[in-house]
């Protein structure tokens, strides 16, 4: 599956997420957060970190004091904002849920059957039954499914 290229920001959360922060803190703090969206989380390195903010180090320090409690240490050395590593898994659900309700409307769209087997079917029908399922397979499984389902009218 593709990388995603965005991630809903709040404006709410965020106006009352930074409202105690310096304009040059709020800068840094949604540079972060893109380069966590992009890379999945950030270096614990400050060097590192003051680079992919654009700025020195010597710089950066002071910002990093403020900013440091909105990122946690995961294992590998890592950090993360936790807040957008839920937005983010919460979009991608949402993103999995609505193709396997599309792949599964348009098979019932485009069937030969009647309103009431359409009916019986959609109520056997679940989308957690296929949310495990790898994405490039989900197509070929859910009309499987539905044939199967078919062929028991």
């Amino acid at each position: 599956m593709d990388k995603d290229p965005a991630f809903l920001m709040y404006a709410k959360d965020w106006l009352q997420g930074t409202s105690q922060l310096m304009p040059e803190e709020k800068g840094v703090f949604i540079d972060l957060l893109c380069h966590q969206h992009q890379d999945g989380s950030l270096p614990a390195d400050t060097r590192r970190l003051a680079r992919m903010a654009g700025m020195t180090e010597e710089a950066f320090l002071p910002i990093w004091e403020t900013l440091k409690v909105k990122f946690k240490p995961t294992n590998g050395n890592r950090l993360v904002n936790q807040k957008l590593n839920q937005v983010v898994v919460n979009r991608s659900s949402r993103s999995l849920t609505n193709r396997i309700s599309g792949e599964f409307a348009s098979l019932i769209r485009l069937s030969t059957l009647n309103d009431k087997q359409k009916e019986k079917i959609k109520s056997q029908f679940s989308v957690s039954d296929f949310t495990n399922i790898e994405p490039s397979k989900l197509k070929e499984r859910l009309t499987e499914w539905f044939r199967s389902c078919s062929t028991d009218l």
